[in-house]
């Protein structure tokens, strides 16, 4: 295995509740090559300064303020513009890696030279807790049908995406500018291959964009339809596949 450097991108906003259980994720890992991008987006409670406090003795820890709330898109591009490893993972500031994540995904995208990787995550809520099995490919055409990544679950070779960046202009869009990512790394052709083993959380909080699914729709519909450019009558069947898919995936949480 590769002894290459991990760059980790968090954008912060208003997690304070949460992120001391993501800090120790990251900082318990048994591969020890990675530096952390956290990148404040202007949060009004106490993340920064408890996230100074935890990182104060970790060089491979940086923590930057944007001048202005921004959203998750900019803030992740900050990071991507900073990072200097040769692989990237996207983090959460509420969702947490497993220790194992990084030496077992950095093993299986080395040993095969993939370009993109991701693995099985378990979906924790104030209710529930159940692991989500990705299938073992993801393309292009069959993304369109429903995500299966998790934002934690993805690790990328920056040089072979080294100019893709989140589209600024879903601001604010229910979660879908991570699902637009995803779709512009793999329309070149690329396919994702998922160690199937669950490595990460992703956690459900109560409230935030992301939970509310029926507020999806419009810009899921969006997606298809003004960024894609599917067409009418694509963008419906595809929406309609995206339901379904959400359905069966989402189904045994609570």
């Amino acid at each position: 295995m590769d002894n290459n450097k991990v760059s980790i991108i968090t954008p912060l906003y208003n997690c304070e509740k949460y992120i001391t259980d993501t800090f120790n994720s990251v900082i318990n890992q048994t591969y020890k090559n990675w530096e952390w991008i956290i990148v404040d987006d202007c949060s009004t409670d106490n993340s920064l300064s408890l996230i100074k406090k935890l990182a104060e003795n970790y060089e491979n820890i940086k923590i930057i303020s944007l001048d202005k709330n921004c959203g998750p898109c900019v803030a992740r591009n900050k990071g991507l513009d900073m990072a200097t490893g040769d692989y990237i993972c996207f983090l959460d500031s509420d969702d947490m890696l497993d220790a194992t994540m990084l030496e077992k995904q950095i093993k299986f995208i080395s040993q095969n030279n993939y370009d993109i990787v991701y693995c099985s995550f378990r979906r924790l809520s104030d209710k529930s807790c159940s692991d989500y099995i990705v299938p073992k490919i993801s393309t292009y055409k069959s993304i369109l049908k429903g995500n299966p990544f998790s934002i934690g679950a993805v690790i990328y070779k920056l040089k072979t995406f080294s100019k893709e960046r989140f589209r600024e202009d879903l601001y604010r869009s229910n979660d879908r500018e991570d699902y637009a990512f995803w779709l512009s790394l793999l329309k070149k052709g690329y396919i994702a291959y998922a160690n199937q083993e669950v490595l990460c959380t992703y956690r459900i909080v109560k409230n935030s964009r992301s939970s509310n699914k029926f507020k999806m729709i419009i810009p899921q519909w969006r997606i298809y339809f003004k960024i894609e450019k599917l067409g009418f009558f694509k963008s419906i069947y595809y929406l309609f596949c995206w339901a379904i898919y959400g359905l069966k995936k989402y189904k045994n949480v609570k």
